[in-house]
């Protein structure tokens, strides 16, 4: 199956960016530059297309868009453009850079120069708009997340972890790889699903909002052990995890409802959580309804930024481009 993930989340921490964690260990990286409209994903994919095995890293608020490739292994390209801006560590030696406003006509850009930035500035604000609102679900967390720690039976939750990793084989050093398998973007909710491709795949039912407990533990449980995983940080609260794979072992664990899933509602005291069950039912709804409001901001965002590609894209020379792209393929292969 195709290994598809998201490299950055919009979330209540604002724009979290995971590139460096990804893509700081390739042996050669070239950063892509351009602006919106003017080619940079299908560039990413069609030099993808040249490798073997491949890792594809979508943008977290247009899942329709690459922000990202990881090939053999060794080889990374990344759309260098904000927000994720690629600041070079060994440029030349480590990173390179291609820029593809090469082919692009800069007077046609000068003349609707006014137009770009109303709409660049009208794109900002939305997007400003939307991280009020996730910043707000992650201070509603804050404020619920005490009271339902206190509900958690940890011994429970431990051995819970401990049965389900019976039978996994130990290794040395434990790495962590990381992609997020769901993003809040443009287009609303977006959701891959790498994580569920496994042999032997665990879904964890969350009602209440707390399988990250749960992921954590199995987590720390298997780094104990030396066993190497792929992680998944929730989109909005990037310090959970929302899945999680362990590499070379054909098993993974992620949120989500199925036959046999795994209730997180046994792993609390039935008593505390009686007692919370009104608060808790009116922060979720809070916070679902204070998504929506992020969603409809983010939507806006999309109109100025599809707006500002049409701009772009009519000034490109996309021959030349694509001319570019197969020299490239020839001499990087």
């Amino acid at each position: 199956m195709p290994k598809k993930y998201f490299a950055s989340a919009n979330s209540s921490e604002g724009f979290v960016n995971r590139f460096s964690d990804i893509f700081g260990g390739c042996r050669r990286l070239y950063v892509i530059l351009g602006g919106p409209g003017t080619g940079k994903s299908r560039f990413l994919g069609e030099v993808a297309a040249r490798g073997h095995d491949v890792e594809y890293y979508y943008c977290s608020s247009d899942a329709e868009s690459l922000d990202g490739v990881l090939i053999d292994g060794w080889l990374g390209l990344i759309d260098g453009t904000a927000p994720h801006i690629w600041s070079p560590t060994c440029i030349g030696a480590f990173e390179e850079t291609v820029n593809l406003g090469a082919f692009w006509n800069p007077h046609s850009l000068a003349a609707n120069r006014a137009e770009i930035e109303t709409l660049s500035t009208k794109k900002q604000a939305a997007y400003a708009e939307a991280y009020a609102f996730l910043r707000a679900i992650g201070e509603a967390e804050k404020g619920i997340q005490g009271r339902l720690l206190d509900a958690l039976d940890r011994e429970k939750l431990a051995r819970a972890a401990t049965r389900l990793l019976r039978g996994v084989t130990g290794g040395s050093g434990g790495k962590r790889n990381v992609g997020f398998c769901s993003a809040l973007g443009m287009r609303g909710e977006a959701h891959l699903d790498t994580y569920e491709q496994a042999n032997d795949v665990f879904a964890i039912s969350d009602s209440i909002g707390a399988a990250w407990l749960l992921l954590g533990e199995i987590d720390r449980q298997s780094l104990a052990r030396g066993i190497s995983a792929r992680v998944a940080p929730n989109p909005i609260f990037p310090k959970h995890l929302e899945a999680l794979s362990l590499e070379g072992q054909g098993l993974s664990f992620f949120t989500g409802e199925g036959e046999d899933a795994i209730s997180m509602k046994k792993f609390f005291d039935s008593e505390k959580m009686r007692a919370l069950r009104s608060e808790l039912r009116g922060v979720r709804e809070m916070q679902a309804r204070l998504k929506d409001y992020a969603i409809e901001a983010l939507s806006r965002a999309a109109t100025a930024h599809f707006a500002l590609e049409e701009i772009y894209s009519s000034a490109m020379d996309f021959a030349a481009k694509e001319q570019f792209t197969e020299e490239f393929c020839q001499t990087l292969f």
